[in-house]
């Protein structure tokens, strides 16, 4: 029995190796029969009982190597969407989901469910009801792959792209999760593997077609093995979180005001957050678009993706009029650089929605009134007298004021419109309070000079650079404000809404060019779209010289320290495009619209030339603002640190361009050290979300210090 177990030990040592699995049970099979046949010569009378221990142990071990490896071919009950009838059904078989597990390439299944025709076209699918076809196992299984074969007459192959496989625990697949996606057309006639990379075991696994599309397959196999798994790593489309949402019953999420009731899950890597929820749509614009956004409300306060703020609310911003889909991460990391107060939190993510893939989205804050947030006091609807009438109130200069229903807003008196969005009991006394307060605030600035005991200035000058760097027409269209208790001061932020930032709006394209023609003015002033008479308040506000000297100092600082410049730039926008490199793939492929006109663009090559786009608008733009803020670039002493670039993206810490041994402290905003480190090369490193500082010590001695926001 010795010689059995050492063999069934060394089997297993090399099952986590995979590529070796087949020669090494070749090699010590033989090893261990010609072993048996020598001691079989010595024991003739035991031969007959040996040869059947051997045949008993080989059967075993080919088992075992079909289930430990994940090959073998799991059974199960179909099930699935009802098959659509065509006219002559005997020809197409019924389109029965049997037809997808009968091994035959000739037949298929077509669901009764289309979604597209009514919604905007093949490649524009609104609806929420996806086709599906798939396995109840009986039982937990881990899956390892799937196998699959298109209906083979065209267009059939190319409608298995960007199809999904979910696994799920409860047979109304309220709990699926996204292990797997088709990531190009099928072969009409030939089973093409797809394998999963799934650690907890399911009992029901589905394929779920496109939308646009009667989930056609001809064939479908899954293989596993026996087992409740764990959920180590569930599994993820790609790279970037995997944003899991089923509504109840599937339900249509069909406007801006009312919640449908939904589960989410949302995976990333060891990290998986489950929850009960509402989503419903937002956006003014985008709502309107083939892939739209949305807002969800959990049941639960969280630290989605370890996002800063522990919230109920969150967005999901479809970004389909930014063919980077990272024009507002490049702006959010700016107003990082210039040290606003507040940058929302912003990760790209897939989506998936009822088993239908959505595409590459931005995970963000919603902006609300919270630490982490917009860190005000949050109102009651007791707040009607002295101090606590004075705040805190988080209001919008908002161009579609009163466009959707329940919207809590006024005019100034300078035509402004403003939307109150907390707090939002529409209170009578607190709605009069900030109503003339507001117009205090317009009237010092454009009357009285008393501009400075009702503006805070410092958020103003780098609410308006991060607007003006980025070319931004929308900045006084819908512009964040806020005031807070026992100030009088209105503050500007957070920087919110960049998709046709980054020279992606035709009304101003080519920016740059454009900017030389209109006399070097600055872009709010003769391409951007502005709210009402916001337009005249910041004109009126920098042509106060003392602000006007802020703007420059400020510019100048940020210039001088290093944080705002072309080599960090060029660093983040090329870490935030490989880090959704087969993300935005996938994203194309679904809506098919990387060289269409969308939004106020049109499309302008692959993905590579929309993102050199961005880039060479940068480094002009940087030139500009240099020479329209008159700053001139100080000559600095060759020094060991000199180039060295220090940014975070998706939760992890860069520091590039390092030329020789240098030392790295890591440390919290309260001073404790988080990490230390000594580097010769380029370096990273996964951080929870947070504050940091980054101290970097080079061998002279010479020491340089940064600080990071992830």
């Amino acid at each position: 029995m010795y010689k059995y177990f050492r063999f069934a030990s060394s089997f297993l040592l090399a099952m986590t190796r995979r590529d070796n699995l087949k020669n090494y049970f070749y090699i010590n099979t033989m090893i261990f029969i010609k072993k048996k046949i020598t001691f079989a010569k010595h024991q003739i009378l035991r031969i007959k009982f040996m040869k059947y221990k051997i045949f008993t142990a080989t059967f075993l071990f080919v088992a075992a190597i079909f289930s430990l490896s994940g090959q073998t071919k799991l059974t199960g009950t179909p099930i699935g969407t009802a098959g659509y009838a065509y006219n002559d059904v005997t020809d197409y078989n019924g389109n029965t989901i049997a037809n997808v597990f009968d091994g035959k390439l000739n037949t298929y299944f077509a669901s009764a469910i289309d979604e597209s025709s009514a919604n905007g076209g093949t490649k524009g699918s609104r609806g929420s009801k996806t086709g599906w076809v798939g396995l109840d196992l009986g039982s937990k299984y881990v899956i390892t792959s799937v196998k699959y074969a298109p209906r083979p007459a065209s267009p059939g192959p190319e409608r298995l792209e960007c199809g999904i496989i979910e696994g799920a625990n409860s047979p109304d697949f309220m709990d699926a999760v996204a292990i797997g996606i088709i990531p190009a057309p099928g072969v009409a006639n030939q089973l093409l593997t797809l394998d999963i990379n799934s650690t907890r075991g399911f009992r029901y696994v589905r394929y779920c077609g496109s939308m646009q599309y009667r989930a056609n397959i001809a064939e479908l196999e899954i293989y596993g093995y026996p087992g409740e798994g764990d959920d180590s790593h569930i599994g993820q489309l790609t790279n970037l979180p995997t944003v899991n949402i089923h509504t109840q019953d599937e339900a249509l999420i069909a406007d801006k005001i009312n919640y449908i009731t939904a589960t989410i899950t949302v995976v990333d890597g060891s990290y998986v957050k489950n929850d009960n929820m509402g989503i419903r749509g937002r956006g003014n614009a985008s709502w309107n678009f083939k892939k739209r956004p949305y807002r969800i409300k959990l049941n639960s306060a969280t630290q989605l993706l370890n996002n800063p703020a522990s919230a109920k609310n969150w967005t999901l911003i479809s970004n389909e009029g930014d063919k980077t889909l990272i024009r507002n991460l490049i702006a959010f990391n700016i107003s990082k650089n210039l040290e606003m107060p507040y940058t929302p939190a912003g990760r790209n993510v897939d989506v998936v929605i009822n088993g239908d893939y959505k595409g590459c989205y931005q995970l963000c804050d919603h902006i609300d009134i919270r630490p982490g947030r917009v860190d005000i006091n949050e109102m009651t609807t007791s707040d009607i007298s002295g101090e606590a009438l004075t705040g805190g109130y988080q209001l919008e200069i908002n161009a579609y004021l009163f466009n959707d229903p329940g919207e809590t807003g006024f005019y100034s008196n300078g035509g402004m419109p403003i939307e109150i969005k907390s707090p939002d009991y529409n209170v009578p006394a607190q709605n009069s309070y900030i109503n003339n307060h507001i117009n205090t605030w317009e009237s010092a600035i454009m009357y009285n000079g008393n501009y400075q005991k009702y503006t805070d200035i410092e958020t103003f000058v780098k609410h308006f650079l991060v607007g003006e760097f980025s070319g931004n027409t929308d900045t006084y269209w819908q512009t964040k404000i806020y005031k807070k208790r026992s100030d009088d001061k209105i503050y500007f932020g957070p920087v919110w809404d960049f998709d046709i930032a980054f020279e992606n709006d035709n009304r101003t394209y080519p920016i740059n060019d454009n900017t030389i023609n209109n006399n070097n003015l600055w872009i709010y002033q003769w391409g951007g779209s502005k709210a009402g008479g916001v337009g005249s308040l910041v004109d009126k506000l920098i042509s106060y010289t003392d602000v006007y000297q802020r703007l420059k100092s400020v510019w100048a600082q940020y210039r001088n320290n290093g944080r705002i410049n072309a080599t960090s730039l060029m660093n983040f926008i090329d870490s935030c495009a490989s880090s959704i490199s087969v993300s935005q793939d996938l994203n194309f492929k679904r809506w098919d619209n990387l060289n269409e006109w969308e939004h106020m663009m049109w499309g302008r090559g692959d993905y590579a030339a929309n993102i050199q786009i961005v880039k060479d608008f940068l480094n002009a733009r940087l030139a500009w603002m240099d020479s329209k803020l008159q700053y001139v670039i100080t000559s600095t002493p060759d020094t060991e640190l000199k180039n060295i670039s220090v940014y975070a993206n998706n939760n992890i810490l860069y520091i590039n361009n390092i030329t020789q041994r240098t030392q790295i402290l890591c440390f919290d905003i309260t001073g404790k050290i988080i990490f230390r480190t000594e580097i010769s090369t380029d370096f990273k490193k996964t951080l929870q979300a947070g504050a940091y500082l980054i101290q970097l010590i080079a061998q002279n001695g010479e020491k340089k210090g940064y600080k990071v926001f992830i």
